[in-house]
């Protein structure tokens, strides 16, 4: 008994130790899963107001922007139908079907472009051309409008057609531009077709005959008797197609789309000074410069 003492003492005081010094015990049991730790992104720094945002005073007016002034060429025209607005009438008979502008010499300045209101199967066209800062007729299918506008550079030459886009821009092999139109009309007894070009002589506009046929008709409507010329001299029939596919075959369209107007296009063009006025106005906006 003497022997076993020490031990039993001793594992009591052990014991007695561990129980003093306030340790858990140790457990078994595995430790809790750590949260998930989430990144946020950092505040943006905004400042409560923007200095943009700062009140100084109301807003300054903005300066309008002033109406771009009209080409000088359009005010010469404009200005030639006020003040001969009276003339222009009385010289038209039946009155102003058409107006609009074409550079047909490719000058960089337009000619104003006039179709009558003419009972026959195609309109009659009328040309004005500024010269030494005037406005003069240079080719009429009306003689009176000639008579009243027209002078020393008035043509013998003129063209019956229906549409601004009857006149058409070309470029021949060696890359020159030229204007041209199919000119044409008829009745019972007759018929013509004639190509015109255009050119520019200095300043002016200048009209070229370069191929005609002229065809008469009997009661029945038949052909009795035809004529042919290229640039006013006369020629066969076999002549005139040669030279005339010849002209197609050498200068090929361009696509450029001549613009105008009709009085009967909206209701507000009429026959009378605001109607014309109007017309001629809206004929200058509707201009496409030639590049």
């Amino acid at each position: 008994m003497k022997k076993v003492l020490p031990i039993v003492t001793l594992a009591f005081a052990l014991i007695l130790a561990a129980s003093c010094t306030g340790a858990p015990p140790v457990a078994e049991t595995e430790a809790p899963a750590s949260e998930p730790v989430t990144e946020t992104e950092a505040p943006l720094d905004i400042p409560e107001k923007s200095p943009a945002a700062e009140e100084t005073g109301p807003a300054p007016e903005p300066t309008p922007t002033p109406a771009p002034e009209k080409p000088k060429w359009q005010e010469q025209y404009l200005e030639f139908l006020d003040t001969g607005f009276d003339k222009l009438q009385e010289s038209f008979l039946g009155g102003v079907a058409g107006i609009g502008f074409v550079d047909l010499d490719l000058d960089g300045v337009p000619e104003m472009v006039l179709f009558d209101l003419g009972a026959s199967a195609s309109m009659g066209v009328q040309f004005f051309d500024i010269i030494g800062g005037s406005v003069e007729c240079v080719s009429a299918n009306m003689q009176t409008v000639g008579d009243a506008f027209g002078g020393a550079h008035y043509s013998s030459v003129y063209v019956n057609c229906n549409y601004f886009s009857d006149f058409r821009l070309m470029e021949n092999k060696a890359g020159g531009k030229l204007f041209c139109v199919k000119s044409g009309n008829g009745a019972n007894d007759f018929s013509y077709q004639e190509l015109i070009s255009f050119y520019a002589a200095g300043d002016i506009l200048g009209l070229k005959s370069e191929l005609y046929k002229y065809t008469e008709y009997n009661e029945e409507g038949e052909e009795v008797a035809s004529r042919y010329d290229t640039a006013g001299t006369d020629c066969t029939l076999e002549e005139y197609i040669v030279k005339f596919d010849g002209f197609f075959a050498d200068n090929k369209d361009l696509g450029y789309e001549a613009r105008g107007v009709f009085f009967w296009e909206d209701s507000s063009y009429g026959q009378d000074y605001d109607g014309v006025m109007s017309m001629a106005k809206s004929a200058a906006s509707f201009y496409v410069p030639i590049q």
